[in-house]
């Protein structure tokens, strides 16, 4: 006996709205409201601990999602991203607090000035009601001038008042998120540095019998990050420091150093010597621009540094000479940076492979 066919199920008809006048249109079904992430605000609320409050600091924004972006995200590129957004509010906020007390000074020094002008009797006094002698009008002049004086400034003062206190609690506020994003990027990049070591390739170049250049095989961005801390038991201050050759000037080359960790704009291209005082004074930042650092025992009592230069693909070392670095190394200078690098393995720190440059 044939089995007998089910009649095909009837689709569902979507509701008909009928228009004025007997005609009907198809009614849609409203859209399901869109699933939105919690707000920077609302993760700083909830994870971030020890922040400024909105009543102690007007730039709680900035500082709160730039400290929630750090942890929002467990890698260590968000940990840079936050550190680079704090360091954007910073400056902006310094611009404002600078705009104000410029202005502020501005007006006082307009107040003097049209107050001396009156004193001066540089402005003629406005014709008077009744005939007046010419000294009660300028007595006058000076007490009433006086007066307005002493209150415009004291008025004055408590604006600037205001301000520097307001800059000192947004100071203060920016230099907690600051520290809570570095000791956030250090936790990332140690766990990340004893969970998978950096992977490097040497590749040693011969230029004569007793000279070589060492060139590594350029690492991704985090092994590069992690290389650094290696190398330097730093961290560097921003994410893509070891590939950065930008400059600001081309006819003297990339800086070494970012204006960071409060490095002056003056000390950014020190010479080698001046690099060792330098990065003395930062003992858990290094703002290194443009390469990776690594340091040779000391000879004659003092410490060399092997600046691995960033060169398109490769890095290059560059050993400490005098004020200078050279590329051109002896055979015995090549073996002792390779041998720096052969500790490091053995101690489970890194994994080199040997290659030919």
């Amino acid at each position: 006996m044939a089995a007998k066919r089910r009649a095909p199920k009837a689709k569902k008809k979507e509701a008909v709205a009928k228009r004025p006048g007997g005609s009907s249109r198809t009614r849609k079904r409203p859209a399901a409201p869109p699933v939105t992430a919690p707000s920077a605000r609302a993760l700083a609320k909830a994870r971030a601990k020890g922040e400024p409050s909105a009543a102690e600091l007007q730039l709680d924004d900035p500082v709160a999602q730039a400290v929630a972006l750090s942890r929002s995200l467990e890698t260590i590129e968000s940990a840079y991203d936050a550190w680079e957004e704090l360091r954007e509010a910073l400056s902006r906020s310094r611009q404002r607090f600078g705009d104000e007390r410029r202005r502020l000074d501005e007006e006082g020094e307009l107040l003097v000035g049209a107050v001396r002008a009156l004193t001066d009797r540089k402005i003629p006094p406005p014709p008077p009601s009744a005939p007046v002698p010419d000294t009660l009008v300028a007595a006058n002049d000076a007490a009433a001038a006086d007066q307005f004086l002493a209150e415009a400034r004291a008025r004055l003062d408590e604006a600037k008042g205001r301000v520097i206190r307001e800059a000192a609690v947004a100071e203060a506020a920016f230099e907690r998120a600051f520290a809570d994003v570095r000791a956030t990027a250090r936790a990332r990049i140690e766990a990340r540095a004893r969970v998978a070591a950096p992977k490097i390739r040497l590749l040693p170049r011969s230029v004569d019998p007793e000279h070589r250049i060492l060139h590594l095989e350029r690492p991704s961005p985090e092994d590069a990050i992690v290389l650094f801390f290696v190398l330097t038991g730093r961290i560097p201050s921003r994410y893509g420091a070891p590939f950065d050759d930008s400059t600001d000037d081309v006819f003297v080359g990339p800086t070494m150093l970012y204006p960071d960790e409060g490095i002056a704009a003056d000390e950014l291209r020190p010479s080698a010597q001046r690099l060792h005082l330098l990065l003395d004074a930062q003992p858990a930042v290094w703002p290194l621009k443009g390469y990776l650092l690594q340091s040779l025992p000391p000879v004659d009592g003092h410490a060399r540094f092997v600046r691995w230069l960033a060169r398109g693909a490769v890095f290059e070392a560059e050993l400490e000479d005098g004020y200078g670095f050279r590329n051109v190394l002896s055979r015995e200078e090549a073996e002792l940076i390779t041998g720096g690098l052969l500790r490091l393995k053995l101690a489970g720190r890194l994994e080199l492979e040997l290659g030919r440059g």
